[in-house]
């Protein structure tokens, strides 16, 4: 059903299918980033993302962050824990997912991040972020698991 605004009903399973994305890591001291577009689909909803940080021995407090960047380079969706990476972390893995609300943690366990529920366009880009990154950082591992969605005005 659609109106002169757009979309009124929701999206459906009859539209939308569940894919996995498993990119190659980044060079070592570089962010991770993905048009949206390379998705080969209308709209993709983000349920979850990991990666793997480790960091070098350079001194510098990080921040590390499940960015949705628009088509203009402007980042209005942060994602991201509530805590500074410090140097020599050791192979932290993140989990960026809908199922936490606060950021959670304790010593030697996985960090898990709460993920703001969104669809995004072709425009869009993802990028994981880590702020103040030194040349040795390396974010590995990445996984997402998405939802995908044709346009049900185009159907």
């Amino acid at each position: 059903m659609t109106s002169s605004r757009g979309v009124t009903s929701p999206f459906t399973a009859d539209v939308g299918w569940l894919d996995f994305h498993d990119p190659a890591s980044p060079a070592a001291g570089a962010n991770f980033s993905v048009p949206v577009g390379q998705f080969n689909a209308d709209f993709v909803r983000v349920i979850s993302c990991t990666a793997t940080l480790t960091t070098d021995a350079n001194v510098a407090n990080r921040l590390f962050s499940l960015d949705y960047i628009t088509g203009r380079a402007i980042t209005p969706i942060r994602n991201s824990s509530t805590a500074v990476y410090t140097a020599n972390t050791t192979a932290t893995v993140f989990q960026w997912d809908h199922a936490h609300t606060v950021s959670e943690w304790n010593t030697n366990t996985p960090v898990y991040v709460p993920l703001n529920d969104v669809f995004l366009g072709p425009g869009w880009t993802l990028q994981l972020t880590l702020d103040n990154k030194q040349v040795g950082d390396t974010i590995t591992a990445i996984h997402f698991v998405l939802e995908k969605y044709w346009n049900p005005l185009e159907q």
